[in-house]
């Protein structure tokens, strides 16, 4: 059924590209035509999804003579619209993949932007070509933010698909065009705006967000010499961090936002967002374990801030299906803060994932790295009594480890079972093996306190 739907489809695309005749007739077939295309996209593979919507493209040469009539017209934008919604519906996000057939889909979205200019102004100095585009752009942007456009058909569907459009355009956008990824950013901040304060949010913010987190590593460069664009972009950033707030169920939104900050936060710009926001995301991300995240925004904050949000990791973490690698928090945190404060949390952690709690091999391996560097940093201070405090509690825990998991080759049997890991087992009596020979004393006062001798 879905080659003889794609053999009836491909025909029609190419044989409407002219409409010097039959308009209405024709106009309507193409629509058809398309709706069946959107509605078979996500089951064609790549290379048959490309040779049915290149004949939709328009030329450089149908762009210049603008087709005559409102008919040829609603024509190029039917055809435009559809190449961005099947993209879109396709979750295509690089052009890279599509080689040069999304190259020559970002510049007929482009073109489609700029169709928006022909509605609000004399466009009588511009010979149709391809270059400077971003001046009609940006015109198109502000065209959509006052409502400037025409009653027309299709300005109106033009208008409707703006966004697509605009994420089409780039998706294929290279680094060094940076007078259209000028435009494609400025109009996709607009939008952003705009739709942020509707009352229900519109499929196209989620589009949009998802242009913008593709060309923003594009622009830093040049974003970090305008200063009013970064003020304009943090108060951006401040609603969206807002809305993710009121919506806390929405987690497209929450991690559109999340991946926006984190490319911000990468660019090394002081100032754009605040410590009570990045405190409200590292609490949420604790809390979904988007561990990814949570440690990019923990970095921001202050330590009693980082100890308080990494408490709320660790508790969470035991709790899901992914325990939190607090191995992380020593690329940026005191290890005394880390043993000091986290000491007891680590442990707690470290026996629930040891012990049946599901945490596995990597993250008993990552806690117990934890636990073995606050030991280290303890013998380097000198602090004997702190050592001894430390084997008082870490001994036991790791002999009910041994207990549990058993030993590999058959040596212990472990009472957990099924759920018992010998790997596990091993590693626990590796660490009290180094623990005796590093701290000899340390460990016999300890043994005796723990066995009553």
């Amino acid at each position: 059924m879905l080659s003889q739907i794609t053999a009836a489809v491909r025909p029609s695309l190419g044989e409407y590209q002219s409409q010097s005749q039959s308009q209405g007739r024709s106009v309507g077939l193409l629509e058809n035509v398309c709706k069946a295309l959107v509605a078979i996209a996500k089951r064609l593979s790549k290379s048959a999804l490309k040779r049915l919507l290149k004949p939709l493209l328009p030329t450089k040469e149908m762009a210049r003579a603008r087709i005559e009539g409102e008919a040829g017209f609603y024509t190029m934008v039917v055809r435009l619209t559809t190449v961005a919604n099947v993209v879109i519906e396709n979750n295509v996000e690089t052009g890279e993949e599509g080689g040069g057939f999304y190259e020559l889909a970002k510049r007929a979205c482009l073109d489609g932007v700029k169709m928006l200019q022909w509605f609000d102004g004399d466009d009588d100095n511009n010979d149709g070509k391809i270059a400077n585009d971003s001046n009609f752009i940006v015109f198109s942007g502000n065209s959509v933010k006052r409502g400037k456009v025409k009653e027309s058909a299709a300005g109106k569907v033009l208008t409707s698909h703006i966004y697509k459009l605009a994420y089409v355009a780039a998706i294929g956008a290279g680094a060094d065009e940076c007078e259209m990824l000028d435009g494609v950013f400025a109009l996709m901040i607009v939008g952003i705006h705009k739709l942020l304060n509707l009352p229900t949010f519109d499929a196209d913010l989620y589009v949009l967000l998802k242009g913008v987190r593709l060309l923003l590593p594009k622009q830093l460069r040049q974003l970090q010499q305008d200063s009013n664009f970064v003020t304009e972009f943090g108060q951006l950033v401040e609603e969206l961090i807002y809305a993710a707030s009121e919506r806390s169920s929405d987690t497209e939104l929450f991690d559109c936002v999340c991946s926006l900050v984190a490319l911000w936060q990468g660019s090394n710009i002081d100032g754009v967002i605040s410590g009570d926001n990045y405190r409200f995301l590292a609490r949420v991300c604790a809390e979904k374990q988007a561990w990814e995240y949570f440690i990019t925004f923990l970095r921001e904050l202050e330590v009693a801030d980082q100890v308080e949000c990494a408490k709320l990791a660790m508790k969470e973490g035991q709790g899901g299906k992914d325990f939190f690698p607090a191995n992380t928090l020593l690329d940026f945190m005191d290890v005394g803060v880390v043993m000091g404060c986290l000491g007891g949390e680590i442990m707690s952690s470290f026996e629930s994932a040891a012990c049946g709690g599901g945490g596995g091999m990597d993250s008993c391996g990552h806690l117990m790295r934890v636990i073995l560097v606050g030991y280290g940093n303890l013998i380097e201070g000198g602090g004997v009594g702190g050592v001894t405090e430390l084997f008082y509690l870490l001994l036991p825990l790791l002999v009910k480890v041994v207990e549990f998991n058993g030993l590999p080759n058959g040596y212990l049997s472990g009472k957990g079972g099924g759920k018992g890991n010998s790997q596990i087992g091993r590693t626990a009596a590796q660490a009290m093996l180094h623990l005796m020979k590093t701290s000899q004393g340390c460990f016999k006062q300890a043994v005796s306190n723990v066995v009553g001798v």
